[in-house]
């Protein structure tokens, strides 16, 4: 028996070798928010928080091809960001159960200016400009580099949550970074558009992002900015409009902030954010101050 145990022993140690050969990285994220507004009816204070952990598993084969799998843990403990890859010469293959994590959403400009913006409640029906999922399955296939800077990715899904495509085509070059791509569904396409220019420690940001929903006239146009005074001291701003071809389901966003870091790992951030509605009654203010830790 006890043969039989250091055998078993020694195969465990074995596999354990085997496995460790992978390169093997954990990372941490997690944020506390203190929302502090007023609309024009009611209080609308609130605490809020967020905590994910993330596990990277990679390996790189003597032939050059690397496989990879990214695992995400959010606070309610389900996974979130499971990705699966292999990349090589040919390009870069993968698959994923995160419908909302294709092509087009991987690269998308988000054009955010501060760290905690907050719309409040928007009229129903008010369109953001944000990019949907397409299905709770699906692969997505990016090109191997062809011209310097152009990058062309796809993703296709036929899950239980229906059939979905997107693509995108983004191009980098020195300061100036744009991309383009489409969210296409059996009734539905939205479309995306962003550019973003850096320099002497400034940021700028310009994302316009529509969709042929059936009876509305769907349009979003997102500008931020961001520029750091310091290592430690960013100030931002961000201006949002969102038109549907309803003057009642419009509205207008401006959020102006600030994020200090305090030490590696660890930043507090302050945001101020008005929204006016074409509701009058889903006008807000919110003062918004947060603390974000990572490891």
């Amino acid at each position: 028996m006890r043969k039989i145990l250091l055998a078993s022993t020694a195969l465990v140690a074995l596999t354990s070798v085997s496995a460790m050969a992978a390169d093997v990285s954990i990372s941490g994220s997690s944020e506390m928010v203190l929302d502090m507004g007023d609309s024009a009816t009611t209080d609308d204070s609130s605490f809020a928080s967020e905590t994910d952990v993330n596990i990277k598993f990679s390996n790189t084969t003597d032939s050059g091809i690397t496989t990879s799998l990214n695992y995400g843990i959010d606070e309610g403990g389900s996974n979130d960001d499971v990705i699966v890859s292999i990349s090589g010469d040919f390009g870069t293959s993968g698959y994923t159960d995160a419908g909302d994590d294709h092509a087009l959403t991987a690269v998308d400009n988000e054009a955010s200016g501060t760290a905690e913006e907050n719309t409040g409640t928007l009229p129903a029906g008010s369109y953001t400009g944000a990019l949907p999922a397409i299905g709770d399955h699906h692969m997505t296939y990016k090109l191997p580099t062809i011209v310097d800077g152009l990058g062309v990715s796809a993703s296709v899904a036929n899950g239980a949550t229906g059939e979905a495509a997107s693509y995108a085509i983004t191009y980098a070059a020195g300061p100036l970074g744009l991309v383009y791509g489409e969210v296409r569904g059996h009734t539905q396409t939205d479309t995306h558009f962003g550019v973003t220019v850096s320099m002497a420690g400034a940021k700028l940001m310009f994302a316009q992002n529509s969709n042929d929903e059936a009876a509305h006239s769907n349009e979003a146009t997102l500008m931020g900015a961001t520029y750091a005074v310091s290592p430690e001291l960013t100030l931002g701003i961000e201006v949002d409009k969102g038109e549907t071809g309803t003057a009642a389901e419009d509205f207008n966003m401006t959020a102006v902030g600030a994020t200090y870091v305090i030490a590696p790992g660890l930043s507090a951030s302050i945001t101020s954010t008005e929204t006016d509605s074409g509701t009058d009654a889903n006008d807000s203010n919110y003062t918004s101050i947060g603390v974000h830790l990572s490891w």
